[in-house]
């Protein structure tokens, strides 16, 4: 059944007080939890804007992001990443083992302890090669085609 106006808004302000209380607290819980990890990602800033730039002036229209690939590849390997391979499609697959827990943490029903996090990313850009892809700064942002999208 449709919620009257009045039943709407009010479900809107109790969804939004929610949000905000949940926020607080996990905000709260970052702080403290994540600092040490903010303070690591903040001292790597430079390093990550320099890979960022490498990575976006490689050309890659789709359909051909070999050289972009390559590149990711080689990266990989430089960190240490095992298994790195280009599969036929032209995917850059690695793995990152992982360390068992001295604790085991809180299990929801049906979670598997074992199971993989996957991170994945598209290599491509929608602009022909023939589209400059150096990267310029304009104030504190980078800008070039592929730089930044989904």
């Amino acid at each position: 059944p449709a919620l009257a106006d009045d039943e709407r808004a009010r479900l809107v302000r109790a969804l939004m007080t929610a949000r905000r209380d949940v926020g607080i607290a996990s905000r709260a819980g970052d702080t403290a939890a994540l600092a040490d990890a903010r303070a690591r990602l903040a001292a790597l800033d430079p390093e990550i804007v320099r890979t960022q730039v490498a990575v976006t002036e490689i050309p890659a229209p789709t359909g051909d992001e070999g050289e972009r690939g390559a590149w990711v590849a080689r990266r990989f390997r430089a960190l240490g990443l095992a298994d790195v391979r280009v599969d036929v499609v032209g995917n850059v697959v690695a793995r990152r083992p992982g360390v068992a827990r001295a604790e085991p943490r809180a299990r929801r029903d049906g979670d598997d302890p074992q199971a993989p996090v996957v991170v994945c990313a598209h290599l491509d850009t929608v602009f022909p090669r023939d589209v400059p892809c150096t990267v310029r700064r304009v104030g504190r942002r980078l800008v070039a085609p592929g730089i930044g999208d989904n």
